[in-house]
């Protein structure tokens, strides 16, 4: 039922999205680009990011080409542990312990395979997991038409 709303949700942000973008890309991402005032990549992360989606246009494609800018992956695709950790503090430092706790917890401790189907990379199960987790502690939610709620119909992943 929680993955079921998730879904749902992703694909409704998703389409709003695309809508507005005109192009098929990251949905997560964009919704924190666009709807979370108080959120954003770093700047490092925006330029690898924006890289990345002018070169792929599918999510899985996108985060495994983050991934591997970033240096947290093993030579075979697999997320290496250790530098996820420390992408997560460095990632996340400015939005506080809380988030970097979340994510730990919830990414690297946590069941991945609550955030993508059995076949799905688990480096995209990551990202999701992120993502998910960033627009749950979203502090200021923009209040244009296609942000307006948005965070608030999805219920916490457990």
């Amino acid at each position: 039922m929680f993955r079921i709303s998730v879904v749902v949700l992703v694909a409704l942000i998703a389409s709003i999205l695309a809508a507005e973008q005109g192009e098929n890309t990251d949905d997560q991402s964009l919704y924190i680009r666009k709807c979370c005032k108080k959120m954003a990549l770093n700047p490092d992360s925006e330029a690898i990011y924006d890289e990345c989606l002018e070169t792929f246009k599918t999510s899985s494609d996108i985060y495994k080409c983050v991934a591997t800018k970033k240096g947290i992956t093993t030579p075979d695709g697999k997320l290496d542990v250790t530098k996820v950790n420390k992408y997560i503090e460095d990632e996340f430092r400015s939005e506080g312990p809380g988030l970097i706790t979340a994510i730990k917890k919830a990414c690297v401790e946590g069941d991945l395979s609550k955030f993508g189907p059995p076949d799905l990379n688990e480096v995209v199960k990551f990202f999701n997991c992120a993502s998910y987790e960033k627009v749950m502690t979203c502090p200021d939610e923009a209040e244009d038409g296609s942000c307006d709620g948005g965070r608030f119909l999805m219920k916490r992943i457990e």
